[in-house]
């Protein structure tokens, strides 16, 4: 669904204990009031259970330059001050905050998270306290395209470096999301995989692991990023094929049921 608040409403509204979070929404194209009236809504109606992700891309083309008006895609310093008007917003050093909320939102401004796969994102996110996500697997297919990305320990010490704690969120905070299949065996998880694509050509996955390699894999990167949560999408050719891969993952990682 290319409407990441929407998702996440109805995801919430099923659901009575789930955390749900948008990665992301494209702050780039929208009107910084209008996103903080929607993430407002969720935050109050599901407290502590939806995490507010904003990225800097574009949708893809043409709505992308549709919704920008046509303007040069490499705007930094527009997205950046569009990030501050939407932290503003929520913590009231701004005159419009009084439209949203009489102030018991602020300290939700510790669910905002910045994804990103760059230095100055994350130098961003720190000076502007929030988290920070880095999308592992975004990252790898720009690399498989030749882009040059910094690993994500690289990213996670340029943010803690930068990070100005607040009254509202004290220290710094990370996470890293990677796509992969889990089966049996890596065969299997491999097989997983390709069914998910179906008839297009299949991506290269972040991680295929046997259900017996999984414990270990979470360990390495938590050990190699000191990140604060990892997120992990299994995608497959099925609903319960999907679940059944999470079921796998959630028991060998000894996380209990999912």
């Amino acid at each position: 669904m290319d409407q990441p608040i929407l998702a996440s409403a109805i995801a919430l509204s099923a659901t009575t204990s789930l955390s749900v979070g948008t990665a992301a929404v494209l702050l780039r194209a929208y009107a910084p009031f209008s996103v903080a009236q929607q993430f407002s809504v969720l935050f109050q109606q599901f407290p502590g259970r939806f995490a507010a992700g904003i990225a800097r891309a574009l949708p893809s083309e043409p709505l992308g330059s549709t919704l920008c008006d046509g303007r040069a895609e490499d705007e930094l310093p527009h997205f950046n001050q569009k990030v501050k008007e939407l932290v503003d917003l929520f913590t009231g050093n701004s005159i419009a905050a009084s439209c949203l909320h009489n102030g018991e939102l602020a300290t939700c401004v510790n669910h905002l998270w910045l994804c990103g796969m760059s230095r100055e994102s994350a130098c961003f996110a720190g000076q502007n306290s929030l988290k920070f996500a880095f999308h592992g697997h975004f990252a790898n297919v720009a690399r498989a395209n030749g882009k040059s990305i910094s690993p994500a320990d690289e990213l996670f010490d340029v943010y803690r470096a930068s990070f100005r704690p607040t009254e509202h969120i004290s220290r710094p905070y990370t996470a890293i999301a990677y796509y992969g299949c889990v089966g049996h065996n890596k065969k299997s998880a491999q097989q997983k995989w390709n069914g998910y694509f179906q008839d297009m050509k299949p991506e290269n996955p972040d991680f295929l692991l046997g259900a017996s390699e999984v414990r270990e894999w979470r360990e390495a990167v938590y050990f190699q990023t000191s990140v604060d949560e990892l997120i992990v999408r299994l995608p497959t050719g099925s609903e319960q094929c999907s679940l059944e891969s999470y079921e796998m993952f959630a028991n060998e990682a000894g996380l209990g049921d999912v």
